[in-house]
């Protein structure tokens, strides 16, 4: 023990301390130099990625936006499509009725075959 106080009272008292501790200072700051600029790299790969992620999610965004926009608009075509040959057909069932009841008052002026499909004794396209 007394060595031991010895040897620290030489090394306290000389002039080692000074320069080691400068050193120990010097070697404590650039480490935490070091891992500052790690932790400043860090938040900007992780703000890099971030945005990168979110500039994916935006495109998948519009796209799938796009595509609800086109199927809505081909229902709206189908929904006008449907209701003009809804229109169209009763207009042809209105003027087959109308020829049907013009043929029946003079069965003179068509043939048989067309009198059997306005009765609808024969199938069309049978003939």
């Amino acid at each position: 023990m007394p060595l031991l106080a010895r040897g620290l009272s030489w090394l306290v008292g000389s002039n080692l301390i000074a320069p080691l501790s400068l050193l120990a200072a010097l070697t404590f700051a650039h480490q935490a130099w070091m891992a500052r600029d790690q932790r400043l790299v860090d938040q900007g790969v992780t703000q890099c990625e971030g945005e990168q992620a979110l500039a994916v999610m935006r495109a998948q965004r519009d796209q799938a936006r796009h595509a609800v926009e086109a199927a809505v608009k081909a229902i709206e075509q189908e929904k006008q499509l449907t209701e003009t040959m809804r229109h169209d057909h009763q207009t042809i069932a209105k003027e087959f009725a109308s020829y049907k009841d013009r043929a029946s008052a003079d069965p003179r002026c068509l043939s048989d075959g067309v009198l059997d499909l306005l009765r609808g004794n024969v199938p069309v396209g049978q003939r």
